[in-house]
């Protein structure tokens, strides 16, 4: 395994430091061939408009008629100087554009032996507060984005399970009027679950974060509309000009007070559409299993294609302004929870 000085990394705040570390000889920035291609254990070019399959670490190219061609590595290598792509030596991967190497990444026992992280507060307290910390497939990946640093803890194992030099290209998530109604269909009732470890209170939690950002109260008043109580139809020109199509004559339109009506209306219409699109396939076997499984997800699309014109007017009612919120502020301010939800699903799973 390559042995790395990383010191440089913990002196120089700036981003010269990361540029001027050395993995295997290479440094971000250098022309694609200052790559080991003789030692390079994997390699697999961008390939656009190419239809190919991997198996066994091996490239296949696959022609119209469905037969395959097995591709050499002399040509893998030719793309990945033409193309860009990523190739890997052991335990490190590049990225390689536009002729540069773009990334690397170090990861796992042996490549970091010799970074001084013993523990998770060792990554703040030896290079700063983090632009944020992503949470994905368990680890936390704390980010440096002014510096081009991305340093991901292992909370399993305790020890850090890559470092990747290059663009941070990671942003703190954002989160909108649409994410209100995706995580509220989510939920399986408005009460809080009892078991607070659960996938289904922490997304119980969220929605409920998310309807305190956006002032849409609490999860009954909310799906009863409260919120629209005594607001004016001329906030909401897409909902206005539903309304105006269904009593072109104004003196005889329903009164403001219809707005919470209308949202409580399609909200629980949504909610039910939402539960068939969810729904399982019914059992069958062979060809019958497969002609199930066409004919479901033929009307699923035609399905989610007619909820639009809903979902529009759903997202207009609970914001008009199509006002955004920062996950560190759900956090802070309104109990997000930091939680992995996806390592939480695959833990009640047994993944």
């Amino acid at each position: 395994m390559p042995s790395i000085v990383w010191q440089p990394l913990f002196e120089d705040p700036r981003a010269a430091a990361v540029a001027a570390l050395a993995v295997e000889g290479v440094r971000l920035g250098d022309p694609v061939d200052a790559l080991p291609f003789a030692r390079l254990t994997a390699v697999e070019p961008r390939a656009e408009g190419v239809h190919r399959v991997w198996r066994g670490g091996e490239a296949f190219d696959v022609a119209a008629d469905g037969s395959e061609a097995a591709v050499g590595r002399e040509r893998l290598d030719a793309e990945l100087r033409r193309d860009g792509g990523s190739a890997w030596l052991e335990r490190i991967g590049f990225d390689v554009a536009d002729g540069r190497v773009r990334k690397i990444w170090v990861r796992g026992e042996g490549a970091l032996d010799g970074l001084p992280i013993a523990a998770e507060a060792d990554i703040a307290r030896l290079l700063g507060a983090p632009t944020g910390i992503e949470r994905v497939l368990g680890w936390r990946v704390y980010h440096y984005a002014e510096r081009g640093l991305s340093v991901g803890w292992d909370p399993k194992h305790l020890r850090v399970e890559h470092v990747a030099l290059g663009p941070v290209d990671w942003s703190p998530p954002l989160y909108d009027r649409r994410d209100v109604l995706w995580r509220w269909l989510e939920i399986p009732s408005w009460e809080e679950p009892a078991e607070r470890a659960s996938s289904d209170w922490v997304r119980w939690a969220r929605a409920v974060a998310l309807l305190r950002a956006f002032d849409l109260g609490a999860p009954e008043a909310f799906a009863a509309g409260r919120f629209l109580d005594g607001k004016s139809l001329d906030a909401y020109p897409r909902t206005a000009a539903l309304v105006a199509a269904q009593w072109p004559n104004p003196a005889e339109a329903p009164p403001t007070g219809s707005l919470s009506w209308m949202f409580r209306w399609l909200l629980s219409y949504r909610s039910q559409a939402s539960l068939l699109l969810h729904a399982g396939w019914l059992e069958a076997s062979g060809a019958a299993l497969l002609s199930a499984i066409a004919l479901t997800d033929d009307a699923n699309r035609a399905l989610a294609a007619a909820l639009e014109p809903v979902d529009a007017i759903l997202f207009e009612l609970i914001s008009p302004d199509d006002r955004t919120v920062e996950e560190a502020e759900l956090i802070a301010r309104f109990g997000w929870p930091e939680i992995d939800l996806q390592a939480l699903l695959d833990a009640e799973e047994g993944l």
